[in-house]
Order: structure tokens, then C-alpha cells, then sequence
């Protein structure tokens, strides 16, 4: 394909297919039209693409198709670009991923009856089909995408996150190792010493008053072995430091997930990774994020839950629930539990296709999420 310097695009929900083509070097236009109808007008998702394509330096121009359900109107609007562009119709590619079925078949219509070169976009295969002349030509695009521009061609500003590159605390791997290859002896306690470390947290001490039970004992001496807490008794905590106060009261599993990724990315390849983000919606509205990561283009959140859900709010099932719908096919949510959730939240995050990883499965956190993107385990 060439490297065409205006794209024609349709503006619909899904962003992702008008976005990847752009961002192939080889590929990004000087100038995209955005074709827009009157209920993407409406919701701004033209507005947001234009915003987005502005900061990569591309040109926009918005051009308005009214009704989504007109053929007459949708066949002169796009005749009328066609002749527009007629001039320079060399240099244009059409984009028919987006949009409704019969504005695409319109597009391809006037377009090709035209000269027009067309083209479909594939993210999950990064495949890119050109049709010209009744002929039909595949090219591989680049994996370009990145965390920060995937979150905000849907709508969202990535606040902060942990990079991949980040140097996780000393020791902690090898800590969680050691708790999830044991389960049945550390699994069920683990919450207590996380609630002691966040009430030690908000009072700004390194200490922390207990009531130590004697099944809980095993989990204590494994975090001091650790060197995570420097003592305790039956009645009171001593972390080591700031920090370790941090990683008691649940940093643990985020840096065991964290080195998990990476371990992935290492084999495998990943576009992007990160862990503890938090994004911001338009209208202000942020979320926390335990870990997202990018692979073939598709997006998958993961959320990293000590409690079950009633100790816990708002409910995490409905957090990713809500987070699933912003990027359509092309977002996949994975529930990672320490203690396991209750029936119900099971039930419901099986119907809503989330994945699940729950108690002593987490041992083997990076075979499960391995055959989610359906890699082998190496």
C-alpha cells in the first residue's frame, strides 16, 4: 500500500480501526477527513478523534453525513467528497472500517466507482486488506499503539502510572513465590496484616496495635523474613520502613503482577505495560487501575482484589464491567483474587466475560493469563 497522504475515515465507536493505520510510519497520512454523522456528532467522538490526530500532527477535517439511515443522503454526501477530492484521488486512501454496514457499503460505492483506493483494518491480526480495481491486497501493520493513546482515543487521560521498566522492591518476588506455592497456610490471613498496615498508613506510623491470633502467625513471620516487618507480637506491628509499610498493605500482589508482565513481555512481546494506573474521564470521573497491558492491539485490564467484594466498594465486578464497555471487541478484563470472591460476584464476572485467576491459581498467575491472550507457556 502506499503511503496515501489524506485518509477518509468514518467516525463509530470503534476508534481503534481508523487510529492503527495512522500510526504506522509507513503509513500516517498528512491529513485525515473524519465522516461523521449526526449521532457521532452528537456523543463528540469525532470531536475526540480530531483532538487526538491534532496531537500527532495530522491535520483534520470533519465532514458531516447527517442521518446514519439515509441512503439517498449518505450516497450524495459521499459523491459530493468524492468530487472534492477528485483531484487528488492518487493520494486518498478510505478507510470502510467504521461505521454502520450500510454507510460502508455506500462508501465503497461511490469511492471505488470512482478510483478511489479503499481499505479495511483487522487490529486483532494487525492486517490491513487495500482493494482496488476488484483486486485485494493484505499488509501487515505496525504494532504502534501504546497504553497512553489507547486510553485517550477512548476517552480517557492516563493520570499516572508504574512503568515497565519500573525496579520493584527487593525481595518481594521471591515473597510471593513463597506465600502462593503455600496457600492453604498463608492464603486466609493475609488480609488481616493488609488491614494493619493501611491503619498504621493513615496515622502516619510505622507501628500498628494487633490482636495476632495463632493461625495468623505464619503470615507475620513470613513477611519478617522478609524483611518487610522488622517485629511483632500478640499486640503489636513494626514495619521496616515507609515503604515496606506500602507493600504490606497490598503492594505485594501489584509488584508480583507487575513481574509477572514483564516476565510475559520478555517472551512474548507486549505492546505496553503498566501497573497501578490511574485514568481520568472527560467529565472528571477516575479510575484505579491495578494493571493494563496491550497485546495484538487489544486492551486488557486486570485487577489485583485482596478482599472479597463486600469489603470492598464500589464492587470491582461492576468496576471492570464499566471499563469493558468503553473499548467494545477490543477490550478484555482479567480479575485476579487473592481469597476468591463470593458466588454470586463468580457467576456474574463469568457472564459478563471477565476471566478470573482466584486464590491458589495465582501461583500460576502467568500460565492463566498466557492462555487469555492465547499464548503457550514457555
Amino acid at each position: 500500500m502506499n503511503n496515501f497522504k489524506i485518509h477518509v475515515m468514518i467516525v463509530s465507536d470503534q476508534v481503534l480501526p481508523n487510529v492503527l493505520p495512522t500510526m504506522d510510519y509507513s503509513l500516517k497520512p498528512d491529513r485525515v477527513v473524519l465522516c461523521e454523522t449526526d449521532a457521532m456528532q452528537r456523543r463528540g467522538l469525532g470531536s475526540r478523534l480530531a483532538k487526538f490526530f491534532k496531537s500527532k500532527k495530522i491535520k483534520v477535517e470533519i465532514f458531516k453525513l447527517g442521518s446514519a439511515y439515509d441512503f439517498k443522503e449518505l450516497q450524495k454526501k459521499f459523491s459530493e467528497l468524492a468530487s472534492k477530492l477528485g483531484s487528488s484521488s492518487a493520494d486518498v486512501a478510505v478507510n470502510l472500517t467504521g461505521g454502520s454496514k450500510l454507510i460502508s457499503v455506500v462508501a465503497q460505492n461511490v469511492f471505488a466507482t470512482k478510483a478511489f483506493t479503499c481499505f479495511y483494518a483487522v487490529p486483532q491480526n494487525n492486517d490491513l486488506v487495500e482493494m482496488k480495481g476488484g483486486k485485494a491486497q493484505h499488509r501487515q501493520l505496525q504494532d504502534k499503539i501504546k497504553l497512553n493513546d489507547y486510553f485517550n482515543i477512548h476517552g480517557y487521560a492516563v493520570i499516572s502510572k508504574r512503568e515497565k521498566n519500573l525496579k520493584l522492591v527487593s525481595g518481594s518476588h521471591a515473597l510471593c513465590r513463597e506465600l502462593f506455592a503455600d496457600f492453604d497456610k498463608y492464603g486466609r490471613q493475609v488480609s488481616y496484616l493488609n488491614k494493619l498496615a493501611a491503619g498504621a498508613e493513615e496515622y502516619f506510623s510505622l507501628k500498628a496495635k494487633a490482636n495476632i491470633k495463632k493461625e495468623q502467625v505464619p503470615i507475620f513471620e513470613l513477611f519478617k523474613k522478609h524483611g518487610f516487618i522488622s517485629s511483632f507480637d500478640e499486640e503489636m506491628v513494626k514495619f521496616s520502613s515507609e515503604e515496606d509499610r506500602s507493600f504490606c498493605k497490598g503492594i505485594w500482589l501489584e509488584d508480583y503482577l507487575h513481574q509477572t508482565l514483564k516476565s510475559i513481555n520478555k517472551d512474548d512481546g507486549l505492546q505496553d505495560f503498566a501497573t497501578s494506573i490511574v485514568i481520568e474521564s472527560a467529565s472528571g470521573a477516575k479510575h484505579e487501575l491495578d494493571a493494563a497491558f496491550i497485546y495484538k492491539n487489544s486492551l486488557y485490564i486486570v485487577d489485583a482484589n485482596i478482599s472479597q467484594r463486600q469489603d470492598r466498594e464500589p464492587g470491582v465486578i461492576f468496576k471492570l464491567d464499566d471499563l469493558n464497555s468503553f473499548a467494545g471487541i477490543y477490550i478484555f478484563s482479567i480479575l485476579v483474587s487473592f481469597r476468591g470472591g463470593n458466588n454470586l460476584d463468580s457467576n456474574r464476572a463469568k457472564e459478563w466475560g471477565i476471566h478470573q485467576v482466584q486464590s491458589a491459581e495465582i501461583n500460576e498467575l502467568e500460565k492463566k493469563i498466557r492462555a487469555v491472550i492465547g499464548v503457550s507457556t514457555h
